[in-house]
């Protein structure tokens, strides 16, 4: 009988005791595991979703991928004139698509804000960051890259113009290749990959400089003449362009109008 008390009163009680200690250790180790399974591929998905983030932005695009020389740049240009995903496109993720940098408006304000002495107190803002783009393209990645290949002859830089709040491109030789050949286009052909350019007279000669005697003179159809004009791509809407202005070969890549307005500018 006693026994038997004692199992009714001191067991349950025990067991109660067990089952409150017990599981709670239980439930407290699978939940630790499950929150470190979770917090450990947080990383690992965020990079994955990032990566579709910019698969689904290069889609967009057609044929967005790495470039080897200006003709195949230009072609992916070209081809996407009829989008905006290429301006829209954040410059980073370009960056990373194109494996190369671009001198763009997010990297000269922070260059700019970097500065301890601004250089012109007392001008507008604007001024500054001219200046620090300026100083900027004289970088290593940009103007002063070294020549070690085909799309180390010139340099990308994003802007925007007074004429639109719209975002441009602008393809300029860097100066090593400018050095030894004077213009982006040495051989004076049409890009290879793009149809024939429309062309525009220049209002003024543009004045000759030391290195004239190196810039190809047209002889033959199909090649620049970038003394007298001054070449265009339009896009399907004839909204967009790419035209290339100057015996040096500067590139713009932007909204028709403004385009055409940059380059009339250039030329008086």
């Amino acid at each position: 009988m006693s026994n038997t008390i004692a199992i009714s009163n001191i067991g349950p009680h025990r067991m109660h005791q067990k089952s409150r200690c017990r599981y709670p250790v239980k439930l407290s180790g699978i939940l630790s595991l499950i929150v470190a399974l979770l917090t450990s591929s947080i990383p690992a998905t965020v990079a994955a979703a990032e990566e579709a983030v910019l698969d689904a932005k290069v889609a967009i695009c057609k044929d967005l991928k790495p470039f080897n020389n200006l003709d195949e740049l230009l072609y992916q240009f070209y081809i996407n004139l009829d989008s905006d995903c290429l301006f829209k496109m954040p410059v980073a993720e370009l960056e990373t698509v194109w494996d190369i940098k671009i001198l763009s408006e997010e990297r000269v304000r922070k260059s700019y804000e970097e500065w301890e002495i601004k250089p012109w107190p007392d001008y507008e803002e604007q001024e500054n960051l001219n200046s620090a783009r300026f100083q900027l393209r004289k970088n290593s990645d940009f103007e002063n890259k070294p020549y070690k290949s085909e799309k180390d002859a010139f340099f990308v830089e994003k802007n925007k113009t007074n004429i639109t709040n719209f975002n441009y491109f602008y393809i300029k030789i860097a100066k090593e290749y400018y050095e030894k050949h004077a213009t982006l286009f040495p051989d004076g052909n049409y890009p290879k990959l793009l149809p024939e350019p429309r062309r525009k007279w220049i209002h003024i000669s543009i004045h000759p400089s030391p290195d004239t005697d190196k810039f190809p003179r047209p002889k033959t159809k199909g090649m620049y003449d970038l003394f007298r004009y001054y070449y265009y791509w339009l896009n399907t809407e004839q909204t967009r362009m790419i035209g290339i202005y100057g015996q040096y070969g500067v590139i713009a890549i932007g909204i028709m109008d403004g385009v055409h307005s940059w380059l009339d500018q250039q030329s008086r």
